[in-house]
């Protein structure tokens, strides 16, 4: 209402109630006022407020206590925007007489005051009764928020103590309104339990979900669970967990509304979407019904939760309500091969379509006779010929897939099935049933028979040219391509040069005339022949084809090119012959692991096989197996031929039966008398249980021959050794020397040395050493007896050798004498203590070199005395032994040993000494090594110092390290002999001992040996 129609409001009642108005004034006042009164009263109907205060203060005049006049002049004053005027006049009336007065006072004065009240004001509002109070409160709070002044009204309302309900529910929603979002909680707190109105508790609980006291939310709607309150701040509750992803809460929160409330459409789609999001199948299938989702959603809904059980159920359940096409590509998918029989079995609506399913599946695992039987089943035969005859070939039922293909071909006269039932007509041996079908067909209309059909009927024309007839001929004749047919034909009747001159003169290029011109090859130009069947790949690659190519590079020692060829073809394509010709393949590779894998699937019980077995095994030293094999082979053939006696005796070699394996040199022998190799092998299987028959044997063979290889002349000198006759040994040694250009191979550098030592060591009965030795410490181990009469003080460190050794019988050197000239000294005096020795040997052991000798010796300033002596050296054969070799670098080892006892005297002195070393041969034309070692080295004496002295026991332990330079000259001829030297810088330390006072020395020796 506005404060104009409040004013004249006021006027009509002040009217209507005159009498009322002027009750209280007496007849001269009334008299007096009324006019003024009345002229206000016009002067405001015509908007003319000033005018009309100013008539009315002078009615006042005359009654100045009368209150109507009083609140007259307020309501005027309003009217004319002069509130200050009106406030000084609503306080002048008195408190009973005011009304709502303060009411429009409050208004007047928003507006005036631009939405401000006076202090004044607001003292008035405190100052009146606590009901007319709250009733001025919300006065002032409308009349400022219906001036869109929120904020205003909230700050006011703000500063007031003791709000009622009905202002704190309005301070609730400005609060939410600012975004004050924790005041409305405390609002909300202050309105009493009983005053809280149905929205106050709204918007407390859609303040609290804002400000993150979900909980406090929560348990607030759990005090009126089945409130709509409720439902409404569980739906906010779940749908700000929804949008956070917060799984464990938003199912809570479904679990909420769905226990006190009913899930209307939308959340039950909601739910259903959420358990899809969170992978909850069973919540999701739980829903489902309640939203009849289709059969195909519901299929896909469980292939998304990988539940295929499930899906396969929904499947069958849905046969007649999912379109056909539809269902059955699911089916296809699901459904295993027994569920679609069941459904077959129990009558389905797609019996038909499911069968075809089933024999798709079938074809498609290779599970032909499954498919079989289920093309049978469902009478499907007459749309599955092509299928049938398929798998009726892959299950090796060749005789129904011919049936099948021959109906293909007399339905649709394709020559693609005729193919193929001939094909398999040969597989089962029925060539004459091949042959015919294949006649019939040329017969009928040759120019159209493709090239294919022309070359198998060519094929069978090759296993059987009698059957070769005038009509074929010269339905042949017809074919543009049949020019290579007659070659052949020509080449089957053993023709072959009218057959390439055909070939030549028609400039043929099919695969069948580059077979032909192949097979006319083959015993004469094997690489032409490899080359033609090339080009008859090239043409038309076929099995059969790619083997011939395969066989022929074997023939020209290609093994690589032919196992890949053979490879090419496919293990599956190969027969029993490949199996063997890949295992002779590689074993020429010397693979003989995969040279026995081939062959093991090549078994057979033929000579071939048995005998490449034999071969086979003796190179893999597998002697038992080849044993097992060659009795195999002796019971098929009854007899050996010489090759197999002697691959017999290499067998009994092997397994360590001499006897029987000289038997079978014998027997390989009577049959090959003039087979050198053999004679020589049953000369070698002599040599240690017969060397005599042996040395005979190979001199036969010397006088057989006019120019023998030189091995047999060095077989000849080591049997010859072996029987101790020294000159014949170093005559055949010598020849074997001399005729070194008439071996099968030239001997290697190495072996020429070695056969040059070997000859210097028969040769020479005579040996000459020499070595010197000088050390800043006693030399122990190199000078071994000293003249005792000069006291351990007296050991020298110098010393110089010489000693001649002659061998009785240089095959065996078991004796020999020697004589040896040493000296002997001090730092003062060099070389000053001389002394001779003579002696005889005897080599105890033949594989080891280790000698005893008796003999005298002497020193010149004393007489001779006997001595007896053991020593020799071990560890130092095989690729430990010293000496040249011709490699780059290797490791030499040597333990020596040498005990001397003077039964005179009873002295005995020995000592032991070991040698490790690495040895390098020097990079220079002659034969020279550098040589790193380590020694250990253990001395004993028992000694008797001075004529009268008594024995004493003295010894020593030392270790050492060495550098030593080795220089062997090279014989240019077999009589020259080989010339060793060798210079060594040794250093020992002391470990123990007292032989001598040395801690440490250092040594030079030197040595010569020829």
């Amino acid at each position: 209402m506005s404060f104009q129609m409040s004013l004249s409001f006021t006027v009509i009642l002040l009217l209507l109630f005159a009498p009322t108005t002027f009750a209280k004034l007496n007849d001269y006042q009334q008299f007096v006022s009324y006019p003024y009164l009345e002229k206000a009263y016009r002067l405001q109907g015509e908007g003319k407020y000033s005018s009309a205060i100013l008539e009315l203060k002078s009615a006042i005049e005359f009654a100045p206590e009368h209150q109507p006049y009083q609140i007259l002049l307020f309501e005027l004053l309003l009217a004319n925007n002069q509130t200050n005027e009106a406030f000084s006049v609503y306080t002048a009336i008195s408190k009973d007489s005011r009304g709502t007065l303060l009411n429009r006072l409050i208004e007047a004065q928003i507006i005036d005051n631009n939405l401000q009240l006076s202090s004044e004001l607001k003292q008035l509002i405190e100052e009146t009764p606590s009901q007319h109070r709250q009733y001025h409160y919300q006065v002032v709070a409308s009349r400022l928020i219906a001036k869109g002044q929120d904020a205003l009204t909230y700050e006011w309302l703000s500063e007031i103590d003791n709000l009622p309900p009905e202002l704190l529910e309005v301070q609730m929603r400005l609060a939410s309104k600012l975004g004050e979002f924790g005041e409305v909680e405390n609002y909300f707190l202050d309105i009493p339990l009983e005053k809280r109105t149905t929205d106050a508790e709204r918007l407390y609980a859609f303040t609290l979900l804002k400000i993150g006291k979900t909980q406090a939310a929560l348990n607030f709607a759990q005090e009126k669970p089945k409130s709509r309150l409720s439902f409404d701040i569980y739906y906010q509750y779940l749908q700000a967990n929804i949008a956070n992803g917060d799984i464990p809460e938003t199912n809570v929160a479904f679990a909420w509304i769905e226990k006190y409330h009913q899930l209307n459409p939308s959340l039950l789609e909601q739910k259903f979407e959420h358990a899809i999001h969170t992978k909850d199948r069973d919540t999701a299938f739980a829903v489902m019904p309640q939203l009849h989702k289709s059969c195909q959603r519901r299929i896909e809904l469980a292939l998304s939760f990988n539940w295929t059980s499930r899906a396969e159920q929904d499947l069958v359940r849905c046969e007649n309500t999912m379109e056909q096409e539809l269902w059955l590509t699911y089916a296809a998918t699901l459904l295993s091969n027994q569920q679609l029989q069941d459904l077959i079995t129990s009558g389905a609506k797609y019996s038909t379509s499911i069968s075809k399913i089933l024999i798709s599946r079938y074809v498609a695992k290779q599970e032909y006779q499954l498919a079989i039987n289920q093309i049978i089943q469902a009478k499907l035969a007459g749309n599955y010929n092509e299928t049938l005859a398929f798998s009726y070939e892959k299950l090796g039922q060749l005789d129904l897939a011919t049936e099948q293909f021959l109906k293909l071909y007399n339905a649709s006269n394709n020559d693609q099935y005729l193919d193929t039932a001939s094909f398999l007509l040969l597989k089962q041996n029925k060539n004459k049933e091949a042959l015919s079908l294949l006649e019939k067909r040329l017969v009928t209309a040759p120019q159209s028979m493709s090239q294919n059909l022309v070359e198998r009927l060519t094929q069978l024309y090759q296993q059987q040219t009698n059957k070769l007839s005038s009509v074929a001929i010269k339905s042949l004749a017809k074919i543009s391509f049949s020019q290579d047919v007659v070659a052949e034909m020509l080449r089957l009747n053993q023709d072959c040069k009218s057959a390439v001159d055909i070939l030549a003169k028609s400039n043929m290029n099919t695969a069948l005339s580059w077979t032909t011109r192949a097979l006319c090859s083959a015993n004469e130009d094997p690489v032409l022949t490899l080359k033609y069947w090339q080009k008859s790949y090239e043409q038309s690659p076929s099995d059969e084809t790619l083997r011939a190519i395969a066989y022929a590079h074997g023939n020209l020692g290609n093994q690589t090119a032919a196992i890949n060829t053979l490879n090419k073809l496919g293990k599956s394509n190969w027969t029993q012959p490949d199996f063997l010709n890949l295992a002779q393949l590689y074993y020429q590779q010397q693979n003989y692991q995969k040279a026995e894998e081939f062959w093991l699937l090549a078994e057979s019980d033929t000579e071939t096989w048995l005998d490449f077995g034999i071969e086979l095994a003796i190179q893999q030293q597998k002697y038992t197996k080849a044993q097992a094999l060659s009795t195999q082979l002796i019971n098929q053939r009854n007899q050996f031929n010489e090759q197999q006696w002697a691959r017999q005796a290499i067998i009994y070699q092997g397994t360590g039966q001499k006897n029987k394996e000289i038997r079978a040199w014998q027997n390989a022998t009577k049959l090959a008398p003039e087979q050198e190799t053999y004679q020589l092998s049953l000369a070698y299987s002599l040599i240690d249980s017969q060397p005599q028959q042996a040395y005979e044997i190979l001199q036969n063979l010397t006088e057989r021959e006019a120019e023998i290889d030189t091995i047999i002349w060095q077989q000849i000198g080591y049997i010859a050794a072996k029987n101790n006759q020294q000159d014949a040994a170093i005559h055949y040694v010598k020849k074997g020397i001399e005729t070194n250009s008439q071996g099968s191979a030239p001997k290697t550098a190495e072996l020429n040395w070695n056969l040059h030592q070997y000859y210097r060591d028969l040769s020479q009965n005579w040996h000459f050493t020499a070595s010197f030795s000088q050390g800043s410490g006693a030399i122990l181990g190199d000078v071994f007896y000293e003249n005792s009469d000069l006291g351990l003080a007296s050991l020298p460190t110098n010393n110089i050798s010489s000693r001649a050794e002659y061998f009785f019988n240089t095959t065996n050197k078991k004796w020999s004498v020697y004589a040896q000239l040493s000296a002997n000294g001090s730092n003062s005096h060099p070389l000053s203590d001389w002394s001779q020795e003579l002696g005889v040997s005897y080599k105890i052991f033949d594989e080891y070199n280790i000698k005893t000798s008796l003999g005298a010796q002497r020193f010149v300033s004393g007489d001779w005395e006997a001595i007896v002596r053991v020593n020799g050296g071990l560890f130092d054969q095989g690729g430990w032994r010293n000496g040249w070799r011709f490699e780059d670098a290797w490791w030499q080892r040597l333990f020596y040993f040498d005990f001397l006892y003077l039964p005179k005297s009873e002295q005995l002195l020995g000592l032991g000494r070991f040698d490790i070393g690495y040895t390098e041969a020097l990079k220079t034309s002659s034969k020279q090594t550098i040589g790193y070692y380590g020694l250990a080295q253990y001395d004993f004496r028992r000694l008797q110092i001075g004529p009268l002295g008594n024995l004493s026991n003295y010894n020593q332990s030392s270790l050492g390290l060495g550098l030593k330079w080795n220089l062997y000259t090279t014989p240019e001829f077999y009589y020259d002999r080989v010339h060793s030297y060798s210079l060594a810088l040794e250093w020992r330390l002391t470990v123990s001992g007292n032989l001598t006072n040395d801690n440490h020395g250092i040594f030079l020796i030197g040595s010569y040996f020829y």
